[in-house]
């Protein structure tokens, strides 16, 4: 007669399924998403993609998994992914004892019944054994699905004695942080929701619903978006600083006119651009935009706030380098990087991260020595532009990088570029060309093509291309790092971004860098 020897450890089961319940009657989710990396594993397919053992960064290597399949209790009707070809089965009487027990008394009680040792003698593997409640955990024989094993037990007088139950073994819902926005889950009025933050198709995103199970972000972390200015009377976006600046004007400002450029209530009157395009309010929105709220869409940051600095706009789809490099001057007195007498008096908001959706061919050194200071005080985010197909140049602010003094390496701006929904790099996209450019200036990709943002007009959204709206969801990024470890530098925080990004599957464009990862940046640091 085969007898069971308890071997050391237990077997670990996690996984997580894209479904966040699961009645009667439900249809599978068409894939299993990593834990780890947030990947697909198809259903039905033994993919060790699908479950990992180092969850806690120890590099404990793949955990042994069944099949993962889809499958529905003929008695209660409830529907779920479990790893076929395992099993747990409960006996009764169930024991009384005192604690503490004697756990490897009641071990051996269970592994010595009858009834275990007839599923022993079929094939049945124990794999662990809960003598305490006379359950345990088994592995069919092989090739045997959870429904056979559970047919045969149940036939066999033998290996039925005194079962109490005879259950799946579940895939365990890590109960990801979904917010409840409805453009989030479902899909807006043009057939379109927020793919960039969870990805139905190709898994190709941020991994915002699972670094949102680790942080949400701080109303004391604060991003200054330089842009067009924000649209305030938009029900979804008052996640804004109580002031706002407004650098519109004659330049210089006079000195008495300083009061002017400050507008109550988190921005401008009204974001607005001479060609209708509110392109400091789409920025905005992917940063900040109310979340949970049972309204429109998602923001990258819960409780983050936006400082708006709406910037001169000399003609349609431009902004004023001299009110920029303005912008980047107030900041460093915002920091205590400079004492600025004429403004010492605006509101101190402790800004940590800067967007800057918007770019320039041509380099200006003014610009590169004021924002080489502001570096070392806030996270700087670039986009790359959108000129691939007009030469892809080097593009400013981003690739300042490639001149910035210091050694080889110095990497002080955080400059990303976009792909799309498939994992392929959209043809506008600006990327770093080795045949063009001597120094890589590109250091992080995020999604920016299909992009769903708030608009202040009808029906308040818009889909719009650009990796204009890859920097944001990166600088909600540099937000949640910001709010989860609040003592990190702004060194840190990039740093934490660039080294913690996703790779598998890989992107479909290799010329572009992998893509940000929210929950990978968030669980890892910056690996200190």
């Amino acid at each position: 007669m085969r007898r069971f020897v308890l071997t050391s450890g237990a077997m670990l089961l996690v996984a997580l399924t894209l479904s966040c319940g699961n009645g009667g009657g439900v249809a599978p989710p068409a894939a299993i998403d990593s834990p780890v990396d947030s990947q697909p594993a198809a259903a039905g397919s033994r993919d060790s993609s699908a479950t990992t053992g180092d969850i806690g960064g120890s590099g404990g290597g793949l955990l042994d998994v069944g099949d993962i399949v889809w499958y529905t209790d003929p008695e209660t009707g409830e529907s779920g992914y479990i790893e076929d070809g395992y099993l747990s089965i409960g006996l009764v009487p169930r024991p009384e004892w005192e604690p503490p027990a004697d756990t490897d008394y009641w071990d051996q009680q269970f592994i010595e019944h009858p009834t275990v040792q007839a599923l022993i003698e079929e094939g049945y593997e124990l794999l662990f054994p809960f003598g305490i409640i006379m359950s345990g955990t088994f592995q069919t024989p092989e090739g045997m699905s959870f429904a056979e094993a559970e047919f045969q037990i149940q036939s066999d007088p033998l290996m039925s004695a005194n079962v109490d139950f005879v259950d799946p073994e579940w895939v365990v819902d890590l109960h990801q942080n979904d917010p409840n926005d409805p453009w989030y889950w479902f899909y807006g009025p043009e057939g379109e929701r927020q793919w960039y933050l969870w990805n139905l198709e190709d898994y190709f995103d941020v991994g915002a619903r699972f670094g949102w199970t680790i942080e949400t972000g701080s109303e004391n972390v604060v991003t200054a978006v330089i842009d067009t200015g924000v649209a305030r009377n938009l029900a979804d976006l008052h996640r804004l600083t109580q002031y706002g600046w407004n650098l519109r004007g004659p330049y210089p400002p006079p000195a008495h006119t300083w009061g002017s450029l400050i507008v109550e209530g988190g921005g401008t009157p009204m974001d607005s651009h001479p060609g209708g395009w509110y392109h400091g309010t789409e920025v905005s929105s992917l940063i900040t935009a109310n979340t949970d709220n049972w309204l429109d869409m998602a923001g990258g940051t819960w409780a983050g706030l936006v400082l708006p600095i709406a910037i001169s706009q000399p003609a349609a789809g431009s902004l004023s380098i001299r009110w920029i490099k303005l912008a980047y001057y107030l900041l460093l007195d915002q920091v205590n990087m400079i004492y600025y007498g004429p403004v010492r008096w605006l509101p101190r908001y402790g800004v940590r991260v800067v967007n800057m959706s918007y770019g320039h061919p041509g380099r200006d050194m003014q610009e590169m020595w004021l924002l080489y200071y502001l570096s070392q005080q806030t996270v700087l985010v670039a986009s790359a532009g959108n000129a691939a197909l007009g030469g892809n140049p080097r593009i400013y602010p981003a690739a300042y990088d490639c001149i910035m003094p210091g050694p080889i390496g110095t990497d002080i701006i955080l400059g990303v570029t976009a792909f799309d929904r498939h994992g392929y790099r959209p043809p506008f996209a600006s990327y770093f060309d080795p045949e063009l450019h001597v120094r890589n200036w590109v250091d992080v990709s995020a999604p920016g093509a299909e992009i769903l943002v708030l608009d202040p007009r009808e029906p308040y959204y818009r889909i719009n291309d650009g990796t204009s709206f890859s920097a944001p969801l990166t600088s909600a990024l540099a937000s949640l790092l910001f709010a989860h470890y609040p003592d990190y530098t702004a060194h840190q925080v990039q740093t934490a971004i660039e080294i913690n990004t996703a790779d598998f599957p890989p992107l479909n464009s290799p010329e572009i860098p992998e893509r940000i990862n929210y929950r990978l940046a968030l669980y890892y640091g910056d690996g200190s």
